[in-house]
């Protein structure tokens, strides 16, 4: 072959460079597309990238979160102006004022509470409702020491004890249509925490930046959450490519007369998707838990290959079959393959809403058969 001219090689070269940028750009694309997370993008508002509820602005001195209602899409549920001293927002800047970092704040959520010990801001808590579900070692130790107090029920907490605690600040989930009660009427500010409202795993855990600013942990926060991002976009990019049939996965147990799955657009139909599952219900168009009959369940999930039962009570497949022998029909009984998180003694709720790529992580091991013993919530049921 008689040698190439100088343009032939230089177009050639050329032809080279753009290909190679081309296969660049598909790939980081192909990364980008492998969770089912949403997309990073700058019109969530502010830093923000993933949370569809949240918008968090920082400015000199102070920063503003738009907490968005999810009931009514357009609205504003709640707008805080944070200020790392009093003063530091003009007054042109609307929102209800807090002083960060809080001081002997209550919350009504364990999770958030787990967070601010994680990012070593434990002491902005004084107090936590509904403590007998924390099950985290950090929150289980706060409690027996005193630094945390048990203030009651979260429907119905000890007043007198929220009088003596002298909050700063109360963390609450917001519900439709429902309000806060004799709550309301503290004088006391309410931070409206519509995290578990998000349908997407990074969509939840980047809450924790709003949450990191309001213990004075802004730049822990940041860099806690780029850290899960990257795991869990990690964890995704190992998962294998839709070819072939992928395992089936079903969840959880009847409630009364109503077994609740999660919907096809629930935070949970999209962790089954990232972990590499075929989820039986993924075509309901909803985002929360969708009640369903035994009979619909069995029907359209009884070869199911996985299930994965979360539980606040001890169960085994005697158990099981004792309450209902028709659970002994289901694919995942016959093989053994029913794996239970007991929510009393491990600290699934306390961790994952902001920690998902713990939970994604070990969806995968379940999906590859992965030995019990090196698992953090889910135990095979005996």
């Amino acid at each position: 072959m008689p040698p190439l001219s100088t343009p032939v090689r230089s177009l050639l070269c050329r032809y080279a460079a753009v290909a190679s940028l081309v296969a660049s750009c598909l790939m980081v694309l192909f990364l980008m597309a492998s969770c089912s997370t949403g997309n990073r993008s700058a019109d969530k508002g502010g830093n923000l990238q993933y949370a569809e509820w949240l918008r968090l602005t920082d400015r000199e001195g102070y920063s503003v979160a738009v907490v968005l209602n999810p009931w009514k899409p357009g609205e504003e549920l709640h707008r805080y102006v944070l200020e790392q001293h009093p003063g530091a927002a003009p007054d042109s800047v609307s929102g209800t004022r807090i002083k960060v970092p809080l001081q002997r704040a209550v919350s009504g959520i364990s999770a958030h509470v787990h967070l601010a010990f994680r990012l070593k801001a434990g002491e902005c808590f004084a107090g936590l409702t509904d403590a007998g579900y924390a099950t985290s070692a950090m929150l289980k130790a706060a409690l027996a020491d005193g630094r945390l107090q048990d203030c009651g029920q979260g429907m119905a907490p000890n007043l007198e004890t929220l009088a003596l605690l002298h909050p700063s600040a109360l963390l609450l989930s917001p519900f439709h249509n429902a309000g806060y009660g004799a709550l309301e009427q503290l004088g006391i500010p309410i931070v409206e925490c519509a995290d578990y409202m998000e349908t997407t795993p990074l969509g939840r855990a980047e809450w924790m930046r709003f949450y990191g600013r309001l213990y004075g942990r802004a730049a822990e926060a940041d860099s806690l959450f780029a850290l899960e991002e990257k795991e869990y976009r990690a964890h995704c990019s190992r998962k294998p490519q839709r070819n072939g049939r992928r395992p089936q996965m079903l969840t959880d147990c009847p409630t009364g007369d109503a077994w609740y799955v999660p919907g096809g657009d629930s935070y949970m139909a999209r962790m089954f998707e990232d972990a590499g599952f075929a989820y039986p219900f993924a075509d309901i168009p909803q985002t929360g838990g969708v009640p369903l009959s035994f009979e619909t369940v069995f029907t359209t999930a009884h070869d199911a290959d996985i299930w994965i039962i979360r539980s606040a009570t001890p169960l085994t497949y005697a158990s099981l079959e004792a309450s209902d022998p028709r659970y002994r029909r289901f694919r995942a009984f016959q093989t053994q393959q029913i794996w239970l998180c007991n929510t009393v003694e491990t600290p699934y709720y306390d961790e994952v809403p902001f920690a998902p790529s713990a939970l994604l992580a070990e969806l995968m091991a379940l999906r590859y058969a992965t030995p019990a013993d090196t698992l953090r919530y889910f135990r095979p049921l005996q």
